[in-house]
């Protein structure tokens, strides 16, 4: 589309894009953080194959649930106020941030005096107005996901073993709680057959997960398959939401909107 005096840039300055890639080579604590602009810009594969060799973590906003599939080890699901406790202790303990499409939101910092105070930020976005808005980027790139092509072929491996396993150990010691029966402690919620059952291909592979309001516990691993308001915060949003879905993805299996809007 053509609009006359917006004319967005989709590739990024090569000597910003060379300084990313030596900061990420000397960091020993990064974290990848995608919004809903790497679903946009269909950025999943670039953010994965950058996140795997790098060896970082990876966090994403509720908008962008599916650039990074979930069952992945080095996924540390949503962070924020809705967020798991081991993705925010993540954010508050890097020394690097990688923001991919993301806008550091209130849900997302909480106070901005607080946030992530030992962590560089490389901030990439294709709107140069979302850079520095809410927190001061150390390396600003504007771009589309072509960054993330360009940046690939420079990342190396960083030092973050050591990191890798302190994570590992804040899931084991922090993982999603689910209510339990109060007359039946041994009997699984229906919040954890969803969670656990989500990260199978055979149940939810290739559906659309379509909630009301809130965060989810299903396992997101594709994108374009998380339908949300998103800060809207709509109640009602989901039921007709699938049937959209269904109408755009005749073929795709729908999970019940109720799934996601009644447990959290």
């Amino acid at each position: 589309m053509e609009i006359r005096g917006y004319k967005p840039v989709s590739k990024g300055n090569p000597r910003q894009v060379k300084k990313a890639a030596e900061m990420l080579a000397a960091s020993k604590r990064p974290v990848c953080y995608a919004g809903g602009g790497a679903i946009l810009s269909n950025a999943n594969v670039e953010l994965t194959a950058i996140a795997h060799r790098l060896k970082a973590p990876v966090t994403t906003t509720l908008q962008g649930l599916g650039a990074f599939p979930e069952t992945d080890p080095l996924s540390l699901g949503m962070l924020g106020m809705h967020g798991t406790w081991y993705a925010n202790m993540a954010m508050q303990e890097a020394d690097l941030i990688v923001a991919i499409g993301s806008r550091f939101d209130d849900r997302v910092t909480g106070r901005l005096d607080g946030f992530a105070p030992k962590a560089q930020i490389i901030h990439i976005d294709i709107d140069p107005t979302c850079i520095g808005k809410n927190v001061e980027a150390d390396l600003p790139i504007v771009g589309d996901k072509e960054v993330l092509t360009e940046l690939l072929p420079h990342v190396e491996p960083c030092d973050s073993d050591e990191w890798l396993k302190t994570i590992d150990q804040w899931k084991a010691e922090h993982p999603l709680r689910f209510k339990k029966d109060p007359n039946d402690q041994t009997a699984r919620s229906g919040a954890a057959i969803v969670r656990t059952d989500s990260g199978r291909s055979h149940h939810f592979g290739g559906c659309r997960a379509t909630p009301d309001v809130g965060g989810t516990i299903l396992q997101i691993t594709q994108p374009r398959s998380w339908l949300s308001s998103g800060g809207l915060g709509t109640m009602g949003y989901g039921f007709p939401a699938a049937m959209g879905a269904q109408v755009a993805c005749p073929i795709a299996r729908l999970s019940p909107s109720s799934v996601t809007a009644d447990f959290r």
